[in-house]
């Protein structure tokens, strides 16, 4: 496990604590858009259990909607990066992306309540 992954489960404010990290992207020409790899740790009697799900931008926005309408209130929730309709395979704009994606999923696991929510990713 990595330090970054460590450091989120020292700072998970959940019970169990969690980590979130965004491990990569790719494109599904399948679907025609990029889907997102994230692995959610959750510790529990000093073991780490992991979990690896794949998912597009839609379906993470929709799911910080939903965040939003019950831990809006939240100091840790950074703001969901923006969607951009055109140029969306521009590398320089994939990893800007994934870089504040890394950050706003980091800051989940210090909103207290959050494995409870059932629209919880």
């Amino acid at each position: 496990v990595s330090y970054a992954k460590i450091s989120q489960l020292q700072g998970s404010n959940t019970i169990p604590p969690i980590y979130i990290s965004l491990e990569g992207y790719e494109f599904d020409s399948g679907i025609n858009a990029i889907v997102y790899d994230i692995e959610i740790g959750v510790e529990k009697n000093q073991k780490i259990c992991s979990k690896h799900i794949k998912r597009r931008y839609s379906a993470l926005n929709m799911a910080d909607i939903e965040i939003r309408k019950k831990f809006g209130g939240s100091s840790y929730l950074l703001k969901f990066p923006q969607k951009k309709i055109l140029n969306q395979k521009n590398q320089d704009f994939l990893e800007n992306r994934a870089k504040q994606l890394r950050n706003y999923l980091a800051s989940l696991v210090k909103i207290p309540g959050l494995l409870s929510f059932d629209k919880f990713i």
